[in-house]
């Protein structure tokens, strides 16, 4: 995991991504977390030196933002590697350009647009005194859009008859120790 800060929101988001793979039978190898990937230049560093550096190289990458993904998928471009086939990348926020990478990146929403109208209707009504000072707050599910930069594991033998993803890069031990 191309992680941002260290903060809950990163926490939330690693969390998320066990849980996702737990739930569904599917088990992770080689764990690792990398911190403070939240642009292009850090995703491309952290990936290239996890995809030359590691003993074995992840067959997924999971970033922060979709902006981390970006840089992956200009190290795995440099480095000859097949987005899906070779390494699969996932991003997060949505953000329209994703769909215009070559694939287009699979990534998780949050609907920046409706965040934005939602904080104004939430500022608006603190203004008119219609809300206390106490914390406010929408809650805006976020959704999966599955493109094309996501290796399907129905297709990945396993040779033991489970589902498996080799070698994750969530870059950190899980208890979250550095």
């Amino acid at each position: 995991f191309l992680a941002g800060p260290e903060c809950e929101a990163t926490r939330q988001r690693k969390v998320g991504i066990i849980e996702a793979f737990v739930d569904r039978g599917i088990e992770l190898l080689n764990l690792v977390v990398r911190y403070n990937c939240d642009d292009p230049a850090h995703g491309y560093q952290e990936a290239l030196h996890l995809l030359q550096t590691s003993e074995t190289r992840p067959t997924a990458i999971f970033c922060y933002n979709d902006y981390c993904a970006f840089g992956v998928y200009r190290a795995a471009h440099e480095l000859g590697l097949h987005i899906p086939n070779d390494l699969s990348v996932t991003g997060f926020d949505g953000i329209e350009v994703g769909e215009l990478l070559g694939p287009p990146l699979t990534t998780v929403s949050i609907f920046p647009q409706r965040q934005g109208e939602e904080a104004a209707r939430l500022l608006i009504r603190a203004i008119r005194g219609e809300i206390g000072p106490e914390p406010a707050g929408v809650i805006i599910e976020p959704k999966v859009i599955i493109r094309e930069s996501v290796r399907d594991l129905a297709d990945a033998p396993s040779g033991n008859g489970h589902n498996h993803l080799r070698h994750a890069s969530l870059a950190m031990p899980l208890d979250g120790a550095s």
